[in-house]
Order: C-alpha cells, then structure tokens, then sequence
C-alpha cells in the first residue's frame, strides 16, 4: 500500500512538471523532465561579455593584468542612456537561463529596461524593468526562489523560462536612469532545436496604475488575438490606505468569446497566489510573497502545474476591492509583469510607462526619497495669506478662509532639480494646484488643480505666472473627479514635465525659474468655494 501512495505521489509529480515543456514545444526535448538523453541534436552555447557572440572556442579570450584569458572583461560600465545588446542569436535555439547583477538600487532596478525581439518582428515580445522580469516588484531586492526565479541578496538575479526561437533572438538592456551602473549577465542556451511552427514565444507585459481608477479593474493582460498560454505573474502593491486590508479583488480571465464575465474567476487577491486571511511573506515554488513590509506587497503566481491556455483571443484583469467595515472600492497603486506565452506573428506590446512613472514611490525605504508632507502636522511649511491649513487623520486640507479668502502653504526649504509626487482628492468647486520653483507670485510654476473654461483646462494643467498657461490638459477622462489623483512633476534646468494619473500632461522648456519652493494653493472667489485640497502625499526625490 505504502509503495503504490509513493508511485502515485511520484507519478503526478512528473506529470505536473513536464506540463511546461509539453505544453509550449510539442515534440520538443525537454531537457528538464529527461536529462538522461544525450543524442538530442542540441548544442549548447553560452553568451557574456567575454563571448559576446556565444561562438565556441571564443570564451575568456579577453586580458586581464594576469595575462590573456585571465578574466578579462567580465562586465560593463552601463552609462546613462546606454543601450547594450545582450544578445542576437540566429536559430532555431531555445535561450533556456538568464543570469545578470548590478546595482541593487530599486531605482536602478526599475530603470533598467530588458527588451526581446523573437524571429524578426519589429516590434519587441518583452519590454520589462529588469526587476519586475527577474521576480521581484518595487526594486526591492529580497532572496527568494521559485519556480521561474531565484534572486541573491546582493540581485543576483535569474531566470528559468524556456524562450524558444526559429529565425533569431534578440535581446537588449538600456539605462533608462541618471546613473551609471556596473553590468555582469550570462545567457545559456541550446541551438539546432526542433520546435514546431506555431512554437510559443515568451512575452512579458509591465504596467503600473498610480492609483488605480475607482472602481475599474487594473488590467493585468490586455486583449490579445492570437492563441496562447498564461504562465503567471508578479504583482506589486503599494498599499495608500494604511490600516486597510487591500487585497478582496478577484482576478478575472476572459477568453474566447467571453464577455460580461470571465472563464476563470478567482475568490480575492491572496488567494490567488495561494495564501489565505491577508498577506504572509512567504515564498513557494508556484505561488507566494516575497516582501511585505512597510506597505508594499510583492507577489506572484505561477501557473505551470495548472496551465491556462485560450485558443483565440484572452485578457487579465484583478478587482481593486478592499475590505473597511466591509466591501468597499479602492484606489492603490499597481504594478504587474505578465508572462505568456504566444505564436509570431504577434501583436504589439501596449506602451510602457516612461522611467519617471516607474520610478516614482517604488520603495519607502530609498534613502534619497524626501517626504515633504509627515502625515501629523505642517513642520517644515509656512503659510501665506488667510486660506486655512490643518492636519486631518493624516491628511493636509486646504481651504479658503473667510468671505472666501485665498492663501499659500510652502516649504520653508527650496529644491531645484527634482521629481515631485502628489497623491490628493479635491470637493468641487475647486482652484488649487501644486506650486513648485516658486521665487514670487511673479516667478513660479503650477501644476494646476481645476476645471477652467476659457480656454479649456483640466488638472494637470501647467501654469506660470505672468505667461499663462504653458501646456493645458484637454482630456477630462483622466481626472479622477471626486477620488484621488496623482500629479507628477520633473523638474531638471529648464526642462519641466506634468503627469496626471499617468498620464503625460505637459513637456515644456522654459526658463521662468531653476528653484524655488515648493507648496499648494487656495484660490479665491465665491464661485470656487467651499474649496476643499485634500493632500495624503507628497514625496521629492532630487536629481
């Protein structure tokens, strides 16, 4: 009895782990589930920068002061704005492990950008920071293994998920940061490999919503018309509710044909990858957290034993639901990398967020983060004019003061070069805004909070002094009207940009002011009030 249980155990166990391989190259070697074959055709090739080419006998070549082949060239300085190809290999092929390290900054981490071209389509398959795509959201480097990834403390990071190719693969990674940054990566793969013609490439999707929209689901895989496979996973949260349980949204997977209603539903967020009663650290082969702390959540699902394939068409998304006495809607900020599988040709990747979006409030703890606003009381802020100013359950509330009178609340320090992020909520009527560069009434910049009519301007307006204004929003549908929003800016010499729920509102040059303070307005006028600015966060991060 005790012999047939184990032949069972390790019957199923086999079967769930040759899913993978059966299921994206039928008829393919599967190296992983039968290693004990040796006359595959196969032949194995190693890629780094001392064979940049993965052409044999060619490794190691490269002199070091200890002589030639002494470990010559074993990583790069990635300069600012550089890009560097990591690979172009003709096929067919399967690249079957990535290994990189680099700087272990989160900012880093989401700055760097991994694209992937598969059998000569102009278009990339994946375009993912490079964190997000080695296993781990927010930047925030914590060891941990899984059955796609393992990451050392110091990111070492890797990758397990077969890539197959016929024609070619290429694959680059740009410094999309302000920094320059050390580069050591290995790629191991095997050419001559047999795939079938509709052999599925990997495709991997990053987004971020800051915050998500009410009641909207945040869309983890958007529409794809091909056949396919969903792998799984890595979600990061950011939770702006502190004290509220996040995570009752559901995730939702429609495919062929469906509509009002998914396929696949799941029953809440943490079930979804496998735990239970809110969020536990802890890390499993298919399924898990591998940080939670400080609120901010990163977690993922890999579905290789429980395999998910459509056949025509299919999109992601998971309900942005929280738990507060009760079912309530919720806004936080989302961020996944989606992994999947699909057949060339295929369709574009929908844009990524720009650096800026990214990079913004990815992890509490960097050390060059200034919050400007505590959450307790207006320390580090002076007051202009008779608007009121307080401090409410952690939040800053602006409104006008008597007989509708305006006012300013500044920094009592200045900034010159920066990225700002402001996360508020507005009762309407309202004229407010973010100051920043602020030197006078005269000379100063605002990303506007309004709804102006002549001309047409929404929030994420940018207005200047004495000039107007110098970019407008026209789009009323990315304002959150009665919930929270956030407003972005980046400021670098005369260089300044506004981002409204991400969304990029304006990108000018204009040399007005370098530096100044930074602060909120209250406007005036009877027909703005009761004004009410309601601030639960504004961080700095200077340049």
């Amino acid at each position: 009895m005790v012999n047939r249980i184990v032949f069972t155990k390790m019957f199923f166990l086999a079967l769930f782990v040759a899913t993978l391989g059966s299921g994206l190259c039928l008829g393919a070697v599967d190296v992983a589930t039968e290693p004990y074959l040796l006359d595959t055709g196969l032949l194995s090739r190693s890629i780094s920068f001392e064979n940049p080419t993965g052409a044999p006998g060619e490794g190691g070549k490269a002199a070091s002061r200890l002589g030639v082949g002494r470990k010559g060239s074993p990583a790069i300085t990635l300069k600012a704005g550089q890009e560097v190809q990591l690979c172009d290999i003709e096929g067919p092929g399967t690249i079957r492990h990535i290994w990189m390290t680099t700087s272990n900054s989160p900012l880093n981490l989401r700055s760097l950008v991994l694209r992937a071209w598969w059998d000569g389509q102009e278009h990339p398959s994946i375009e993912c920071p490079i964190g997000d795509f080695m296993g781990f959201a927010h930047g925030k480097v914590m060891p941990y293994h899984s059955a796609v990834h393992s990451l050392g403390r110091n990111a070492g990071m890797n990758i397990w998920l077969p890539m197959p190719f016929t024609k070619r693969a290429k694959i680059t990674l740009t410094n999309e940061g302000e920094k320059n940054v050390p580069l050591f990566y290995q790629i191991d793969y095997t050419i001559k490999d047999k795939h079938p013609r509709d052999v599925g490439r990997l495709h991997v999707l990053f987004r971020r919503e800051n915050p998500t929209t009410l009641k909207s689901d945040f869309v983890m895989l958007p529409q794809r018309k091909n056949k396919g496979r969903f792998i799984g996973a890595l979600i990061g949260i950011r939770n702006l509710t502190p004290g509220q349980w996040w995570g009752e949204g559901e995730i939702k997977v429609y495919m062929d044909g469906d509509n009002e209603y998914p396929t696949i539903c799941g029953t809440g967020s943490e079930d979804y990858v496998g735990l239970s009663y809110g969020m536990q650290q802890t890390p499993y082969l298919y399924n898990g957290c591998n940080l939670n702390e400080n609120n901010f959540v990163s977690m993922y699902r890999w579905h290789l034993p429980d395999p998910i394939w459509w056949q025509k068409e299919c999109h992601i998304t998971i309900q942005q639901i929280a738990w507060k006495q009760g079912l309530a809607e919720t806004q936080d900020d989302w961020s996944s990398a989606t992994f999947w599988y699909e057949p060339v040709p295929s369709a574009a990747l929908p844009e990524m967020p720009d650096v800026t979006l990214r990079t913004v409030n990815i992890w509490s703890g960097e050390k060059d983060v200034v919050k400007l606003f505590n959450g307790k009381d207006l320390t580090g802020w002076e007051t202009s004019g008779d608007a009121k100013w307080v401090v409410q359950n952690g939040m800053l509330v602006g409104t006008q003061g008597e007989n509708n009178a305006p006012g300013d609340l500044f920094t009592k320090e200045t900034y010159k070069d920066f990225v700002a992020t402001l996360t508020y909520r507005t009762e309407w009527p309202c004229n407010s805004g973010l100051w920043f560069r602020y030197q006078s009434p005269q000379k100063a910049y605002q990303a506007d909070v309004l709804e102006y009519k002549n001309p047409v301007a929404w929030s994420g307006t940018l207005y200047c002094p004495g000039k107007m204004f110098l970019a407008i929003n026209e789009d009323k549908t990315i304002v959150n009207r009665n919930n929270w929003n956030t407003i972005i800016v980046r400021a670098k010499g005369d260089h300044v940009q506004v981002w409204l729920n991400g969304h990029k509102t304006a990108d000018v040059k204009d040399e007005t002011t370098d530096s100044g303070k930074i602060g909120f307005q209250v406007h005036p006028g009877e027909q703005f009030g009761p004004m009410k600015i309601i601030v639960r966060e504004l961080t700095l991060r200077p340049l």
